[in-house]
């Protein structure tokens, strides 16, 4: 009787706990597995945890990684495999992550990733260009879709 209500306050501790975490802000399901166990809550008790949340339609990973590649627009331009990266370190899984990927538009991700560093970039057009490609290939978005982004401003430039 004793353990069996040691374990029912465990799992009710780790559930508040989540819920403490997910007013914060939203997190993946792995994430909150995490945290509770980093907490010291045991590996049952942060999977009843989630699996309420779940029931109680409180934790969805695609509604997390559709919010985090919005966010992440916003804040800092990142294209697809730079959100992709991060979201598998969040613990996204694959399948998801496409599905939240579908609707995003990385070319104007790219442009306004470009059009925000272009202003700060000193030295002759093509020192510029090499280092606006850089610094587009370290946010995460593709070879070719920085080429069709460097075409278009010159483009804008010389019109």
């Amino acid at each position: 009787m004793q353990e069996c209500s040691t374990t029912e306050n465990n799992q009710r501790q780790a559930f508040e706990l989540a819920v403490r975490l997910l007013s914060l802000r939203q997190h993946s399901q792995q994430e909150i597995i995490a945290k509770l166990q980093n907490k010291g809550h045991s590996v049952d008790a942060a999977e009843h945890a989630v699996r309420r949340l779940h029931e109680l339609q409180l934790l969805d990973d695609l509604e997390f990684s559709r919010s985090f590649i919005r966010s992440r627009c916003r804040t800092r331009p990142s294209g697809s495999y730079k959100l992709r990266f991060e979201l598998r370190n969040k613990g996204v899984e694959d399948h998801i992550i496409d599905q939240a990927l579908e609707d995003f538009d990385s070319r104007e991700a790219c442009m306004s990733a470009a059009k925000k560093k272009l202003p700060l970039l000193r030295g002759e057009r093509q020192q510029r260009e090499r280092k606006l490609h850089a610094h587009l290939m370290s946010r995460g978005f593709g070879t070719e879709e920085i080429r069709e982004i460097l075409q278009a401003l010159q483009n804008q430039e010389s019109a």
